[in-house]
């Protein structure tokens, strides 16, 4: 039920065959509530370069990383 569910947009109810309108802003496609976001939202995820090589490293091997960073390095065309 929406009305008990907390959320940072604005809730969108289905019409009477149970569907739900399209998003229509820009963006994501709906407004965010700022109040919410700043009294409920936090971050959970934060990457850096240096994160996201390691990760790679960690998730492909060290072989598979080189690979990517050689590719990485050569121009396109």
């Amino acid at each position: 039920m929406p009305e008990f569910r907390p959320g940072l947009s604005a809730p969108t109810l289905p019409d009477k065959n149970g569907r739900r309108p399209p998003f229509t802003l820009p963006g994501l496609g709906f407004a965010i509530d700022r109040k919410r976001l700043k009294r409920f939202g936090r971050r959970f995820f934060k990457m850096t370069a240096t994160r996201l090589k390691l990760k790679v490293v960690w998730d492909k091997g060290l072989k598979a990383a080189l690979v990517l960073k050689k590719r990485k390095a050569q121009p396109f065309g």
